[in-house]
């Protein structure tokens, strides 16, 4: 809500320079001629503006009309020649407001210059954010500000304002300006503002209400019509919004008794926290103590550890004197070198050993490879002979008694002398084995060429027959090397005077037993004719 609190007239009709303090409903009481109208009139002037719409008070005596130059100069009597105030002057109407929703004060005003030849120019102005007590109308040397300086006083003094304060010479945008800061006004507020202001007394409420309040209207059934069905879906609404209301005051029921309960939880965990706390603390304060303890008793550890070195120092010292004593001595010497000869020995064993398993598991294997070799019935390719199994045969009992014989030498407990009688037969027996080896491989590799020689030559073969599976789905038909040779012969020997084609393909035979006739005809004729040739 804004509502006018004070007003300033200087210079306008009999007022020189007073303030008036408006409330919330004021009351101007007073003689004739005492200056209400005045007062109201000074009112239009501000709020209005537009001179063509203001209508000063049409009650005054008929010697005095008032004009604007009139107010404006004070006159006085029926003299064209008398008035309060001759030469050149300036005019300040300036009120107060008060804006309740911002809680702030604004001034809207008007400035007037007026000169001897009865002139006068106007700027009218909004001051945000400023009380009318604040407002420089006088300068220092007490003497009234004029319209420029006026403006330029208040329009750099309010620059740094929250809201920027307004100085319009333009009317229209002045009345703009002033809806906008009463809080966006209809433009209805002029014409209602002035059939508000009566100057005749109120014989009848309703008359005056019809005639200065009210705007004359037809009666639209339509719009009533429309007003009844908006009343009646606002009332509708309105039952949905108290069901929507009910629910959401059980809602918040609810919520308050769901935040009690909230709140009674996160103090429960609170406590149980702060307790936990309590505790842990309780545990740490024991654990520093029994830390203490401990760090206490190492120290008295690394104390008794530091004698217990020193004495094992002086042991260790003593032994080693007393190993260079016993070192000394010549029988404690060979007795050292027989045991490194021992070592080696054992080491040698050791190294042997590792030979003798490793060549037993080589042996093994060559033993299977050779035992499935000889029982390989063969294939179209490679059939070993009789000769050659009883040869592969021989040989996996030679590998298995190699075998035995390598684990009986590997076993501690066998006589050291069995395996070396054996060896050189081994030996010649294994020999004969891979001399048989050989002439098996040597037969497998042909038997393996012979192989291959075949799988590209069947490989050709499915090319060739690729080939004339596509020559047939493209409706190319397969001719025999000696037409295809007849064909090139002929285009060579014509050298391009003449293409050539081949007859079959260019004619077309309807019935099929006489289409195969003829080509089985000239297929035959012409393998003669070439044969021919």
């Amino acid at each position: 809500m804004k509502w006018m609190k004070k007003l300033r007239l200087i210079n306008w009709h009999y007022f020189v320079d007073e303030t008036m303090e408006f409330g919330r409903q004021t009351l101007i009481t007073g003689q004739n001629a005492a200056g209400k109208s005045t007062i109201i009139d000074a009112l239009q002037v501000l709020l209005i503006a537009d001179q063509r719409q203001i209508r000063f008070n049409p009650a005054a005596h008929e010697e005095a009309k008032r004009s604007m130059i009139n107010y404006l100069k004070g006159k006085i009597g029926s003299d064209d020649r008398t008035f309060v105030r001759d030469g050149d002057f300036t005019t300040y109407i300036a009120a107060e407001f008060r804006d309740e929703a911002k809680k702030e004060s604004f001034v809207v005003g008007v400035v007037i210059d007026v000169f001897r030849d009865q002139q006068f120019e106007e700027e009218y102005f909004i001051l945000a954010d400023c009380r009318l007590d604040e407002v420089d109308f006088i300068k220092p040397s007490g003497h009234l500000r004029n319209r420029d300086e006026f403006k330029r006083r208040h329009a750099v003094s309010s620059a740094g304002s929250r809201t920027r304060s307004i100085f319009e010479r333009n009317k229209t945008l002045y009345q703009k300006a002033l809806l906008a800061r009463l809080g966006g006004l209809n433009e209805r507020f002029f014409r209602i503002f002035l059939k508000a202001l009566s100057f005749k007394p109120i014989q009848n409420v309703r008359e005056f209400v019809y005639e200065y309040i009210l705007d004359e209207k037809e009666l639209q059934l339509d719009l009533m019509k429309q007003n009844f069905d908006i009343h009646e879906k606002y009332k509708r609404e309105l039952e949905q919004l108290q069901i929507r209301k009910e629910k959401l005051q059980r809602i918040r029921d609810v919520f308050e008794q769901y935040d009690k309960l909230r709140i009674t939880v996160q103090e429960q965990e609170y406590v149980i926290r702060r307790l936990k706390v309590t505790l842990e603390e309780e545990q740490l304060e024991a654990h520093r103590r029994q830390l203490a303890d401990l760090e206490s008793d190492l120290r008295r550890l690394e104390d008794e550890m530091a004698l217990a070195e020193m004495k094992h120092d002086e042991a260790k010292t003593e032994a080693e004197q007393a190993l260079t004593r016993w070192k000394s001595h010549d029988a404690v010497k060979r007795a050292e070198e027989l045991r490194r000869q021992i070592d080696d020995l054992r080491d040698g064993q050791e190294r042997l050993r590792q030979e003798l398993d490793f060549a037993k598991r080589a042996l093994e294997g060559e033993r299977q490879l050779v035992a499935q070799l000889a029982d390989w019935p063969g294939n179209e390719g490679w059939t070993p002979q009789p000769e050659d199994r009883a040869a592969l045969a021989a040989g996996v009992e030679t590998l298995s008694a190699a075998i035995r014989r390598l684990e009986e030498a590997l076993d501690p407990g066998a006589a050291g002398d069995s395996f070396g009688d054996v060896v050189e037969e081994l030996q010649q027996r294994i020999t004969d084995l891979g001399a048989r080896l050989n002439s098996v491989h040597e037969r497998l590799l042909i038997g393996r060429t012979r192989a291959e020689e075949r799988v590209e030559a069947v490989a050709g073969r499915m090319r060739e027959l690729e080939q004339v599976i596509r020559d047939l789905e493209n409706k190319k038909r397969p001719y025999p090397d000696s037409v295809i040779r007849l064909k090139q012969v002929l285009e060579e020997r014509l050298g391009g005077r003449s293409p050539v084609w081949i007859f079959c393909e260019e004619m077309e035979v309807e019935d099929e037993e006489w289409r195969n006739a003829v080509e089985g005809f000239l297929n035959m004729n012409s393998e003669c004719n070439l044969a021919k040739i």
